[in-house]
């Protein structure tokens, strides 16, 4: 072999090699929790661990992700926009995303942040969410099922968004959804034990993969309501 192949030879064979460790470092890493796979790219991540609380308030938020957990983290990635915010005030979290922009003069408009914030989050009493899309992840374990009680205003709560390859499992839901929000059950595998729905100007859908063992709803006229053969024969009640 000419010389100058053996070198084009090791250099392609270098390229290669470091090819291959800095993919094995990234695994690593995201093994370790470090990175987090979001549309096939990694997203280098921060979590921080909380100290417990009652009460969450998220405003201005295009992408929070609620997973059930024993203990109180979130969790975003390294490169935050400056105006997203998170602190407790008392006993309450609250985490903000929220932006406003004022065109040609006009009246400030309320945005949402599109970054995600993974919010890993034992049982509270209560999460209010405004303007804001809410992903709520179950569990599979069906022992270590979270209850949730949410309130929402101009806002969607998406329940199991992501395949899973097990059923997810989910507690006692209380949902106040107002000032045209929704509430959607996502068409991935899910068992939710009880569902009781409040309806003001507001919209609830379900699907054919989501089971509801109990389900309540109280609804204004202004509000609709979409349920599959087998969650409508769980209703107990409608109000008009």
């Amino acid at each position: 072999m000419k010389t100058s192949n053996k070198i084009l030879l090791s250099t392609l064979l270098a390229i290669f090699l470091i090819i291959i460790g800095i993919h094995m470092a990234l695994y690593a890493k995201y093994k370790s929790g470090d990175f987090i796979v979001k549309n096939n790219e990694y997203l280098q991540i921060d979590s921080t661990s909380l100290q417990p609380v009652r009460f969450v308030r998220a405003m201005g938020m295009d992408n929070l992700i609620i997973m059930p957990s024993d203990k109180f983290v979130i969790a975003r990635s390294k490169k935050m926009p400056d105006y997203f915010k998170y602190l407790i005030v008392g006993d309450t979290l609250v985490i903000t995303g929220e932006t406003s922009a004022n065109e040609n003069g006009n009246e400030s408009e309320r945005r949402r942040m599109s970054e995600t914030v993974w919010l890993h989050l034992p049982g509270v009493e209560m999460i209010t969410v405004t303007n804001t899309a809410v992903h709520l992840g179950g569990t599979p374990d069906s022992a270590a099922v979270v209850n949730r009680n949410i309130q929402l205003s101009a806002s969607s709560l998406f329940v199991q968004p992501q395949a899973a390859e097990t059923k997810m499992y989910f507690g006692k839901m209380q949902v106040a959804a107002s000032n045209g929000s929704e509430l959607i059950f996502s068409d991935n595998p899910s068992n939710v034990s009880e569902v009781s729905c409040e309806l003001r100007n507001s919209k609830l859908q379900d699907a054919p993969s989501a089971s509801i063992g109990s389900l309540s709803i109280k609804a204004d006229q202004q509000s609709t309501v979409q349920l599959n053969g087998d969650n409508f024969r769980k209703l107990n009640n409608t109000k008009q």
